[in-house]
């Protein structure tokens, strides 16, 4: 592990976010069924404190006592107690016969099997007597399920459902981001047939008619109709009105027949380079694409592959991949679009966009949510190099817009004592006094004028950095970092050291920590790069809509995708947090 962090540090210029993870070729959309209703979920303790108190229960409350117990692992993501627990739990009254099979349903979908999933949900009576959080989890699991099926139109009216459910303003943006890409990605013969049977003023007719809006590219001039003829639409939430976003030169993709991909395929960089191209060939697959895919090496000359590849009849360019190749190329001057695949800080021609991860949008973001929490006072703990430098500026820039105030900042370097930096800025003191009856107790001090922490670090310097904040009494201030201090390997013994965490990440890291790998076991470090592989394809195949609706955003494996005026396409995360050693989105 230490080598590997070593290389990353090498290279933070040249490749952006690039952590371990196990990840799948095969959607595992299952484990993010609970979080839109985390908000009402029962299981605040850990499973083996619920079975303890069942143990020591009358048998209705003892089994009620085992169903909740069975949730968590099922939080967790231990399937293997959680079945062995379910079949052990009889004899249940209508209530918890239910909730049991809800359980069932949802370790079906963890397991991969969306069908018995849909068949077990099918033998739940009277949802809607059921508690809220219950009521939440079987729709999400139904939008789940028939989602990994293919039935588009069937997972979105269960998202729709969900919508009414739900009161927390997250839990109803993020469903209906997670609708309206449902939406994207109906095939228009359903959306058409669909239109036809929606009762007219619904609110599925009108989600149904957005669809349309968007494939017909003419969203501009219906909308002002569409807005009047639904003005308390949800997706109002999401889907913004145009604007002065639009690109002056629009810019055509529609279905290239000949796409070429420029990324690194041989020599140090070739292991983020097929990464890349695994997952594109992926979602190439799954579209049943018949365009020509051309492959070329950067290493050889990434300017000179880049001119080959469009004399050789590119219509479309995905590449290069790292931060100075993309800068290279991105000051040719060519009118074939291309999508560079790392973020570059030069302006762009209007046939090229800037399509990477980018740690300074992350830290943007970050003071963005520092802000919609109200916390004022903040305490950073980067890196003292140039990565730390650029990151952190681009933090203290956006929460300086947003009137927060840097309390004081550790800039640490490898080989410092960490603990004594930190307990230094806490201002951290322990004096040991007597009690009444004279036994000794410990008197522990520290600042007071912090409300958050703000870290950018790699996951082994993450791992000693939160145990040391709690140590010195900060338990209690929330910590947020970028994706850099999460492996996203799925490792709860060795991530319990980051508990309680707050972090960005990628849709993609959070639905994908369970399950078999199924590509090359070199390839597993560099997991977000293969979902960067995906969304590059499924872009190309969604140009349009991004395109005609800059503003409103698409959301993809690796965030909420906007296309802003210079270029550069920027993504918004989702906000997790690390518990009981497991990713979850918060």
């Amino acid at each position: 592990m230490a080598s590997i962090l070593h290389f990353f540090e090498r290279l933070w210029l040249v490749l952006v976010i690039i952590l371990p993870t196990g990840c799948l070729s095969n959607f595992n959309l299952a484990h993010s069924a609970t979080e839109l209703s985390s908000a009402y979920s029962p299981y605040k303790m850990s499973a083996e404190n619920y079975l303890s108190q069942a143990a020591h229960s009358d048998d209705r409350q003892k089994r009620t006592y085992q169903l909740l117990a069975v949730g968590r692992y099922l939080s967790d993501g231990d399937t293997e107690h959680a079945r062995q627990l379910l079949a052990q739990i009889n004899t249940l009254d209508a209530q918890q016969n239910a909730e049991k099979l809800i359980l069932l349903a949802k370790l079906h979908l963890l397991e991969q099997h969306a069908a018995s999933c849909i068949e077990t949900l099918a033998q739940v009576n009277d949802v809607e007597s059921l508690d809220l959080y219950y009521q939440c989890e079987y729709h999400e699991l139904l939008a789940l399920a028939y989602q990994k099926q293919n039935q588009i139109s069937e997972a979105a009216l269960q998202r729709m459902k969900l919508d009414a459910l739900l009161t927390t303003p997250d839990s109803q943006l993020s469903n209906r981001q997670k609708m309206w890409g449902l939406m994207q990605s109906m095939p228009t013969a359903e959306i058409n047939s669909q239109l036809i049977e929606a009762e007219p003023g619904s609110i599925w007719r009108g989600w149904l008619q957005l669809a349309q809006m968007m494939r017909n590219n003419n969203f501009n001039e219906q909308w002002p109709q569409w807005e009047m003829q639904y003005p308390n639409h949800p997706a109002l939430a999401i889907v913004k009105k145009p604007s002065h976003w639009a690109l002056s030169t629009p810019v055509s993709l529609n279905h290239p027949k000949k796409i070429a991909l420029l990324l690194p395929l041989s020599g140090s960089l070739s292991g983020p380079g097929n990464a890349v191209k695994e997952g594109f060939m992926e979602a190439y697959q799954a579209h049943h694409d018949n365009a020509e895919i051309m492959v070329y090496d950067s290493e050889k000359g990434v300017v000179s592959q880049y001119h080959r590849a469009i004399d050789e009849g590119a219509e479309v360019v995905v590449g290069p991949l790292t931060k100075p190749d993309a800068t290279a190329v991105a000051a040719t001057y060519t009118s074939t679009p291309t999508l560079l695949l790392n973020d570059v800080s030069r302006s762009l021609s209007s046939s090229k966009f800037a399509f990477g991860y980018s740690p300074k949008d992350e830290a943007t973001q970050l003071a963005d949510t520092f802000h919609e929490k109200a916390y004022h006072r903040v305490m950073m703990i980067v890196p003292n190099n140039a990565w730390g430098q650029e990151v952190s500026t681009a933090f203290a820039s956006e929460a300086f817009k947003q009137g927060l105030q840097i309390t004081n900042t550790i800039s640490y370097s490898q080989g410092q004592n960490m603990s004594q930096l930190i307990r230094h800025s806490l201002g951290y003191q322990e004096h040991k006094t007597k009690d009444r009856r004279g036994r000794d107790t410990l008197e522990m001090k520290r600042r007071q004028d912090i409300d958050a922490i703000f870290v950018l670090a790699y996951p082994s310097v993450a791992r000693q950095i939160i145990p040391l904040l709690k140590y010195y009494d900060a338990q209690d201030i929330p910590v947020y970092a970028t994706s850099a201090a999460y492996a996203a390997d799925y490792n709860p013994s060795l991530d319990r050291d980051l508990d309680g965490m707050y972090f960005l990440d990628i849709p993609w890291v959070f639905n994908h920590q369970i399950g078999h790998r199924n590509w090359p076991e070199p390839w597993n470090a560099y997991s977000r790069l293969y979902a960067l592989g995906y969304d590059s394809y499924s872009l190309i195949e969604d140009w349009q809509s991004l395109q005609s609706m800059p503003q409103s955003g698409l959301a993809k494996q690796t965030g909420v995708l906007y296309i802003m005026p210079n270029g550069h396409i920027r993504r918004e995360l989702s906000l997790g947090q690390i518990r009981q050693g497991v990713a979850k989105e918060a």
